[in-house]
């Protein structure tokens, strides 16, 4: 194994809970890994890239999840979803753009989505405490995996940041994404946002912690081209497997 300034293919997931800044460092990521020569992009769920009939799909799982709570969809399904749009992504935008030397970038792959679900499924009573586990290691089953990368074309990064500075920029955002309160009542309430999100985090950092993913800090003090800086770092000199 040797450790190397390269250009070798990769697809790089920002993981972090909602308000923690991936989106924003992942838009300075794209444009200093230009700047360094790399083939680097981003998945946009929004507009899929690819032929028409796995866009179509992709799409429709994003208005699914849009109108989840006005047509009910249980979390089982959109589990399941979830799991067949990151697999047609996967397929279509990801694998042969890392064969081809490209970079590309994912925010809230799978791992997130996870997490999140099982704990709005919790709230809302769609699970009782019995069924919590089985209902999570069913749903780390359904995790999409790539038949073409190799463990060394891909990596998780944590983008991990506090519970108040969550709160201040889900505040001067405008309080956009809703959340669920401790009766799983829809709010956008910023008090209910810190703390929902909050348990998104504490399962990422266990998560982490136990993949061994890099872990990088973000918080008002910090600008997303510094937290950019440091993935293309890990990037450029992550070790490569002859």
């Amino acid at each position: 194994m040797t450790t190397s300034h390269n250009h070798q293919g990769l697809f790089l997931v920002l993981e972090g809970a909602d308000g923690s800044g991936k989106s924003a460092v992942a838009t300075e990521l794209v444009t200093l890994g230009r700047d360094a020569g790399l083939d680097i992009r981003r998945v946009l769920r929004g507009s899929p890239r690819g032929d028409e009939a796995h866009a179509s799909l992709i799409r429709t799982v994003g208005r699914l999840f849009a109108e989840s709570d006005e047509i009910g969809a249980r979390w089982d399904l959109l589990s399941l979803a979830a799991a067949t749009q990151c697999l047609a992504l996967l397929q279509t935008e990801v694998e042969d753009s890392v064969l081809a030397g490209g970079v590309v970038i994912a925010e809230s792959w799978w791992h997130k989505t996870q997490v999140r679900l099982a704990i709005e499924a919790s709230i809302c009573g769609y699970l009782d405490p019995s069924q919590e586990l089985a209902f999570s290691t069913w749903q780390q089953g359904l995790m999409p995996s790539s038949t073409k990368l190799s463990q060394a074309q891909q990596m998780t990064v944590l983008i991990d940041t506090d519970l108040d500075t969550r709160v201040k920029w889900y505040e001067a955002g405008g309080c956009v994404e809703p959340v669920y309160d401790p009766q799983g009542v829809v709010t956008r309430d910023p008090i209910h946002f810190g703390n929902f999100t909050e348990r998104i985090a504490i399962g990422l950092r266990r998560r982490a912690q136990e993949e061994g993913w890099p872990t990088i800090r973000n918080g008002i003090e910090r600008q997303p081209v510094e937290l950019a800086r440091e993935l293309i770092e890990l990037i450029l000199t992550r070790p490569i497997i002859e």
